[in-house]
Parts: C-alpha cells; sequence; structure tokens
C-alpha cells in the first residue's frame, strides 16, 4: 500500500478495513473482498498516522494522532467523511 500504513481495523462485519497512512493525514477504506481502497479521506493538516477505535455503534472511528496527541478526529465509516477534530487536553484556563 502506498502512504507508509499504520495502524489497521476491520469493522464487525469482516467486510471492511480502515488503515492510517503515516506519509500524509488520510485514512484508506478498504472493501476487503476485492483488496481495494474504496476510499481516502483526509483527516486534516497534522493528523498523520495514529491509532484507530471504532465507537461500540461500529459507525464512528476514532483516529488519535501520534503528532498532535491531545487531538482526535472522528470519522464517520457509513458516509465516508470526516466529522470534527475534538480536543482530549480539556479547557484552557486564563491566567488571572
Amino acid at each position: 500500500m502506498a502512504g507508509d500504513p499504520g495502524d489497521l481495523l476491520v469493522a464487525g462485519d469482516g467486510r471492511t478495513a480502515i488503515v492510517t497512512r503515516e506519509a500524509d493525514s488520510r485514512i484508506d477504506v478498504i472493501d476487503l473482498a476485492t483488496h481495494s481502497v474504496i476510499k481516502a479521506i483526509d483527516l486534516g493538516e497534522g493528523s498523520a498516522g495514529g491509532t484507530l477505535h471504532f465507537a461500540p455503534n461500529g459507525r464512528l472511528v476514532l483516529v488519535t494522532p501520534r503528532t498532535m496527541r491531545a487531538h482526535a478526529r472522528i470519522v464517520d465509516v457509513m458516509t465516508m467523511t470526516a466529522l470534527l477534530s475534538v480536543s482530549l487536553a480539556g479547557r484552557r484556563r486564563l491566567p488571572r
């Protein structure tokens, strides 16, 4: 696979896989029956690589990038779109 593949996650149905691409800020959605990339989803700058986790509903994937540990991206596998970036660092306190 192109793009220096990283983490791999197989959907519960066993027909679809998702892989992070270390060389850019994308993940590939792969059809395991045809061994082909269905879609490359752009996660935005700074989101290269990372760890993949399915939400309990099996529809959403949380991507925690190696380059921005305090952030995560949410991807909707059904619509094959990156939804939003979430801060895992909590709220910043303003100086008094």
